[in-house]
C-alpha cells in the first residue's frame, strides 16, 4: 500500500481460489509459485505482513503482486518481466568467447 491510499483488502473468490490452485499445478517458475501461493493465503485471510514473513518477500512486493492481480488476474501474476541485466560484452565479444570455449571443450 502507498502513501495516502485507502486500504481496502483484496477479495478472492471461491472461483479465483480454485483456478489458482490448477496454476499452483502447472507452474515452472519459483517466482510465479510464490506469487500464486501470496494470493491462496489472502483468500486464507492471512494477513499481508505475515504473508511477506512467511513467503520471505518484503511488503512492498506484496504490494506491487496485489498491484498486478488486481490489474491483469492470474495472467498477470505468471508473467515474468524481469529480463535480467544488460550484457557486459558486445554481441562480437560474446560470439568471440563462444567460438573459443567451443574449441576448448572439443579438444
Amino acid at each position: 500500500m502507498r502513501k495516502g491510499e485507502i486500504f481496502q483488502r483484496l477479495i478472492i473468490s471461491q472461483k479465483e481460489y480454485a483456478d489458482l490452485k490448477m496454476a499452483e499445478k502447472r507452474v515452472e517458475s519459483a517466482k510465479c509459485y510464490k506469487r500464486i501461493q501470496a494470493m491462496k493465503l489472502i483468500y486464507k485471510k492471512w494477513t499481508y505482513g505475515d504473508i511477506a514473513n512467511f513467503l520471505s518477500v518484503t511488503k512492498n512486493t506484496m504490494s506491487n503482486w496485489i498491484n498486478l492481480y488486481k490489474a491483469s488476474g492470474l495472467s498477470g501474476l505468471l508473467e515474468l518481466r524481469y529480463k535480467g541485466k544488460q550484457a557486459k560484452l558486445t554481441k562480437q565479444q560474446l560470439r568471440k568467447t563462444f567460438k573459443n570455449s567451443l574449441v576448448f571443450f572439443t579438444i
